[in-house]
């Protein structure tokens, strides 16, 4: 029993180390469904004729250029008859053309009908026309165990003809020629490097300037009252702020009447900020000054 292990965990091994990582290829890519028939005749030889015939049904994946699994299923007629499942991997060797020889082993069980279940290894060779709608010759050695031994008396060897179409986008692989994905990446990184390096270098200069921190808050024709908006300006000043006032008035009135009323509306201003707890200092009312004067109050915040 520990002989099969070891057989079946070197089986894995073997797929395990052989892949290579050259593409990173969608899930359905490179997934063949097919048939196969064959014939076999005990390991022993002791009785090579009438040869077992055997049918079955496979699903393959190519998960790289050079290495790839499979899943079959075959009913053999016999003297007992014998229904096998196998899970292999291959590894594409060699490619001459659209030619592959491909090295293959797998694991799984034998089911004898006429008696029990038993552990089995399969080893073999594929010969595969590389196609969408491609066909293998698949010569193998099935090593069956019984009772925890090789039983070379149940075990066969079989040639296999089968059929398979390959279903998403076909990719043909160049196995002898093939750039690592890391190797193509790194090509493209050195490339944008060079380019990069040819264009001219941008120089950022950053000038220092005063940014006013001065509010503007403004009045209705006649009136000396705080509109919201300009309550939200006020609130804008961070409290413990000292400040100046300057207030103004349009040209409509009279000199005394602006000179008044621009006072007032600086009072109004001031008492607003002293409630926030801004320290106002200066605050003078300069009325009507020319022709475009706007009614406003202007805080300089220090």
């Amino acid at each position: 029993m520990k002989k099969f292990l070891l057989l079946v965990f070197s089986v894995f091994s073997l797929g395990v180390n052989a892949q290579v990582v050259y593409e990173q290829p969608k899930f359905f890519d490179n997934v063949s469904v097919g048939v196969f028939s064959g014939v076999g005749t005990p390991l022993s030889f002791t009785k090579v004729f009438p040869l077992n015939t055997s049918v079955g049904v496979r699903l393959s994946k190519d998960i790289t250029p050079k290495f790839g699994m499979s899943a079959e299923g075959a009913y053999t007629w016999n003297e007992s008859n014998l229904a096998s499942f196998r899970l292999n991997s291959h590894y594409n060797l060699i490619k001459a053309g659209k030619f592959i020889l491909s090295p293959e082993v797998g694991a799984g069980l034998d089911w004898d009908l006429h008696g029990g279940v038993d552990p089995a290894v399969k080893t073999g060779l594929l010969f595969t026309y590389d196609n969408p709608l491609s066909f293998y010759i698949n010569p193998t050695i099935n090593w069956r165990v019984n009772d925890m031994k090789f039983n070379k008396n149940c075990s066969n060897l079989g040639v296999y003809i089968g059929i398979q179409y390959r279903f998403g986008k076909f990719k043909s692989h160049n196995l002898n020629d093939y750039k690592s994905l890391n190797e193509q990446q790194n090509d493209e990184i050195n490339k944008l490097r060079k380019e990069l390096d040819k264009k001219p270098k941008e120089r950022i200069i950053i000038k220092n300037e005063t940014i006013s921190s001065d509010r503007i808050v403004f009045f209705s024709q006649n009136s000396s009252d705080l509109s919201d908006a300009s309550k939200r300006t006020l609130d804008l000043i961070p409290w413990g702020s000292n400040v100046i006032l300057e207030g103004y008035a349009s040209p409509e009135g009279s000199k005394s009447y602006n000179k008044e009323l621009s006072e007032k509306r600086c009072s109004v201003v001031e008492k607003y900020l002293k409630n926030r707890k801004v320290n106002v200092g200066k605050s003078t009312g300069f009325g009507c000054v020319d022709e475009t004067s706007n009614r406003v109050v202007i805080i300089k915040v220090n």
